[in-house]
């Protein structure tokens, strides 16, 4: 009986990882999200991303540091299509913050294309930002720098490093078959 009760979360364990949405690899692809809370330490920071409530196309970035303890970034994701990906969200304007402790956000659109999207990594061990190259990424926002610094890399990436190749390669070869140029 144990050991049926065993296999038995085994196969639901591994079915998981096989029938993940396009929309979870996206946000796994973007910050290493997988679904449920997790946190990674960096310098004096501790970075957390839960889901917003019971609301699990919503994710929230929490920061804890000396100088800050709040939720930083909001992202809400949504399909344009089989490898474009829409992201709608709020970020704390930390210049502000920092200055005066006023919690306000700066409001964002992006969207991405993976159509040609060929290799994954992060930034920096000290900066892990996603680089996806061949991915194309618009911006809009009702602050001015917002995108301009979107573009060098703007998701804090919490996963394992060694995953992201791994997460690319399945969605483009399950989700977005793409183009080869």
């Amino acid at each position: 009986m144990r050991s049926s009760i065993a296999i038995a979360a085994l196969l639901l364990s591994a079915s998981h990882a096989f029938c993940q949405t396009a929309q979870e690899t996206v946000a796994y692809l973007l910050m290493g999200y997988d679904g449920s809370e997790v946190t990674k330490e960096l310098g004096a920071g501790k970075f957390t991303y839960k889901p917003e409530g019971t609301n699990r196309d919503t994710i929230v970035l929490h920061v804890k540091g000396s100088t800050i303890d709040a939720d930083f970034v909001t992202v809400k994701l949504s399909s344009i299509s089989e490898c474009s990906y829409g992201v709608d969200g709020k970020v704390l304007n930390l210049e502000r913050f920092k200055a005066d402790g006023t919690q306000t956000l700066i409001s964002y659109h992006m969207e991405f294309d993976f159509s040609k999207a060929v290799d994954i990594k992060l930034a920096s061990e000290q900066y892990p930002v996603t680089q996806i190259a061949g991915s194309k990424m618009t911006c809009s926002s009702d602050d001015e720098t917002f995108c301009t610094q979107a573009e060098q890399g703007f998701f804090f990436n919490v996963g394992d490093p060694a995953r992201l190749t791994k997460a690319l390669d399945y969605f483009k070869q399950t989700y977005c078959k793409g183009s080869a140029f």
